[in-house]
């Protein structure tokens, strides 16, 4: 699904509320037919780019490392199958030689990718991508595409939020205008 609008529409902040950051001012989420927060690790989220803190110091495996945290709790040690869930999501965003350096060194192509690799980590059912394509290299648009498609193939439910009407018409099966004020 592309969620398509201008600036100040409310497609952040529509993302934001799926994931529990910003409160409902009325309604409720669902998801899996049960109420936001019961299924927190199921769905995702990566923010727009401007939304991180790009020079926090961690590596790249420890930004991916931080996607299995809703499934190993805060203080435990990741295990075997943790570390290998992250290595997988590493090579899959194709970053494998990137692992030891800290995020803020990377491109903002490469932080992109370690990013979506940290979501991919989760092994979420739904993703949400806030804007993916605004700022990144055509590799990362390209790298992105195909794990759109992948995703698909696996039937993990991902909605984008973009200004690219003629992306979402052409890559995505539902587009969702919105050109005013939802929330």
């Amino acid at each position: 699904v592309a969620v398509v609008g201008p600036n100040g529409a409310g497609k952040s902040t529509l993302f934001k509320a799926l994931v529990g950051i910003l409160p409902l001012q009325s309604g409720r989420i669902l998801i899996h037919g049960e109420s936001l927060g019961t299924h927190k690790d199921c769905v995702a989220y990566v923010p727009q780019r401007e939304d991180v803190d790009w020079r926090f110091p961690v590596t790249v495996s420890d930004v991916v490392m931080m996607g299995r945290f809703g499934q190993m709790g805060w203080w435990s040690r990741p295990s075997k199958a943790d570390k290998q869930i992250v290595r997988k999501s590493i090579e899959q965003m194709g970053i494998a030689d990137l692992t030891d350096l800290s995020i803020g060194q990377l491109s903002g192509g490469q932080q992109q990718r370690a990013i979506l690799a940290r979501a991919l980590a989760q092994e979420p059912h739904i993703l949400l991508m806030d804007e993916p394509f605004t700022g990144v290299d055509v590799t990362t648009q390209e790298v992105t595409l195909g794990l759109l498609d992948h995703l698909r193939k696996q039937q993990v439910t991902t909605i984008i939020s973009t200004h690219d009407l003629n992306l979402a018409a052409s890559r995505f099966d539902l587009v969702l205008l919105i050109n005013h004020r939802l929330i």
